[in-house]
C-alpha cells in the first residue's frame, strides 16, 4: 500500500482538488476544539478571478476519498495561481450574537440555538444527551458565536469542533482508535509531536494513534505527498 502511494501520488495534484482546481500545496490545521482551517495554493490557470465562498476539497488516493467542505474567506490571485484560506462550515462562527437566558436548560438546547442563530450546520450533538440539565439557570453572554460555544463547553467539560463536512460536533471525547495505517515516520519528539504519512487526511484530534491520544493534527501536502504532525495529548 505504501509502495503504491509513493508511485501513484508523486504529485500533490493527483491527491487533492479544490473546487476542481489542482492543489499545489496545502495545509490543514485541526485543533482539539474549534473549527479547522485550510490554506492552499491552487492552479486556476486563466480563470479571471480567484474563488471565494463555499468550497469542497476532495482527496483521492486511488482507493478511497475524503471531502473537506467549508467556506473560503480569503483568496488572492497570482499569475495563474490562487492563494486561499478556508474554514470548516459556513464561516459564520464570528457572528456576533445577543445574550440569551435559560431556565434549567438541557445542554443540547443551548448548543442548537447557538449554532442555528449564527447560521452554521448542526452535526452530532448526541454526546450532550446524557448530561443533566443546567441548574438553576444558564446565560449566554452576548458575543461571538464561537465564544458562546466555547463557554458552554467549558461549563459542561466537553469539546466542540467541525467535521470535514463542516458540521459542528459537541460532546465529551471518546478516543476511538484510528482504523487506518498512519505510517508513523517519527515517534513523539521532545515537543510531543508524532510525524505520520497517512494516505488521506482522515486522522482527527480525539483519536488514538499508535497508542497515543492525539490532541491536534496539522496536515501538509506538497509535491512530496501528504504528511501529518500529530500533537500528543497531555495525560
Amino acid at each position: 500500500n505504501r509502495i503504491r502511494k509513493d508511485i501513484t501520488m508523486s504529485t500533490s495534484q493527483s491527491l487533492a482538488t479544490l473546487l476542481g482546481f489542482g492543489v499545489d500545496v496545502l495545509d490543514i490545521d485541526r485543533p482539539f476544539s474549534n473549527a479547522w482551517i485550510m490554506r492552499a495554493r491552487i492552479d486556476i490557470a486563466d480563470e479571471p478571478s480567484p474563488p471565494l465562498g463555499p468550497f469542497s476539497c476532495v482527496f483521492d488516493d486511488g482507493e478511497s476519498t475524503i471531502e473537506y467542505s467549508g467556506t473560503l474567506i480569503h483568496s488572492q490571485a497570482d499569475t495563474g495561481d490562487a492563494y486561499v484560506i478556508g474554514v470548516g462550515g459556513q464561516g459564520k462562527l464570528s457572528t456576533f450574537l445577543q445574550g440569551v437566558d435559560y431556565s434549567q436548560p438541557q445542554p443540547r438546547t443551548i448548543a442548537q440555538d447557538i449554532i442555528a442563530a449564527c447560521g452554521e450546520v448542526i452535526g452530532d450533538l448526541s454526546g450532550l444527551d446524557s448530561l443533566a440539565r443546567i441548574e438553576p439557570v444558564y446565560s449566554c453572554i452576548k458575543g461571538l458565536a464561537s465564544r458562546q460555544l466555547q463557554a458552554l463547553c467549558n461549563i459542561l467539560g466537553v469539546r466542540w469542533y467541525t467535521r470535514p463536512d463542516g458540521g459542528i460536533v459537541i460532546g465529551p471525547p471518546t478516543w476511538p482508535t484510528y482504523a487506518g495505517d498512519p505510517f508513523i515516520v517519527h515517534n513523539p519528539n521532545e515537543h510531543g509531536t508524532i510525524i505520520a504519512e497517512p494516505n488521506l487526511p482522515d486522522i482527527e484530534p480525539g483519536m488514538v494513534v499508535g497508542g497515543f491520544r492525539i490532541a491536534s493534527v496539522h496536515y501538509y501536502l506538497d509535491s512530496n505527498g501528504l504528511s501529518a504532525h500529530l500533537g500528543v495529548a497531555n495525560e
